[in-house]
């Protein structure tokens, strides 16, 4: 049976293809005044509405990517965040 309509998305592999350009592979980079995401405060619901509506230069992805990606894309930027920031 196909397992792909079932499997999670990938949110490393999102986030390379949607984020890394202005955010940098490992959230760091600055590009077009994107912040570092490594030492983001934000709540996990925050980062959500940041990745679907967008914020100041970033566009918003909600009719990019579907709700479970933006879940993905946010997971794996959270495992990116430095402990205890």
């Amino acid at each position: 049976p196909d397992q792909t309509a079932t499997a999670a998305p990938d949110g490393a592999a999102l986030f390379t293809t949607y984020c890394a350009l202005c955010h940098g592979p490992d959230g760091k980079r600055g590009l077009n005044g994107a912040k570092d995401l490594t030492g983001s405060i934000l709540t996990r619901e925050e980062m959500m509405l940041v990745v679907s509506n967008g914020r100041k230069m970033m566009q918003p992805y909600k009719e990019v990517l579907t709700a479970q990606e933006i879940v993905a894309v946010v997971d794996h930027l959270r495992s990116l965040v430095k402990k205890g920031a």
